[in-house]
């Protein structure tokens, strides 16, 4: 299981809620594919995911828009990836293709640590740097 952890922090309430929800739903996929359970179980726990990011990446993507974030393009090419991938997987599981856990658990994983600990602590640093000038 995964806990929230302050180095997870963007220090933006918001997005820590949202983010916390990632958790949240990353931890129900974990433990789909811990247990065993059937395909359509991690296919509904994947769906946890699709929820966060259906949220999330509009919210984050909005503000950066609007703080004229110069790393967004980019930003928004993690966001577009991410959620290829979490598709990917759906869309195998439902065809009843083999899909790896360990993919799928390094994929969250990652997203975590070097997307949401990593990444996304650019932006508060920007908007401190601006906020400065």
């Amino acid at each position: 299981m995964i806990e929230w952890k302050s180095e997870y922090s963007v220090g933006i309430d918001r997005l820590d809620r949202l983010n916390m929800k990632y958790i949240k739903a990353a931890n129900l996929v974990y433990e789909c594919m811990k247990h065993s359970h059937q395909k359509d179980a991690l296919v509904e726990a994947l769906d946890q995911i699709l929820e966060y990011i259906s949220v999330c990446f509009p919210e984050e993507e909005r503000m950066m828009r609007a703080d004229e974030y110069p790393w967004y393009e980019s930003h928004k090419e993690e966001h577009r990836r991410f959620l290829e991938d979490i598709i990917d997987f759906q869309v195998g599981l439902i065809a009843g293709k083999q899909v790896s856990p360990l993919k799928i658990g390094a994929v969250l994983y990652n997203w975590l640590t070097d997307h949401i600990g990593g990444l996304d602590k650019r932006y508060p640093i920007f908007l401190f740097v601006r906020s400065a000038a």
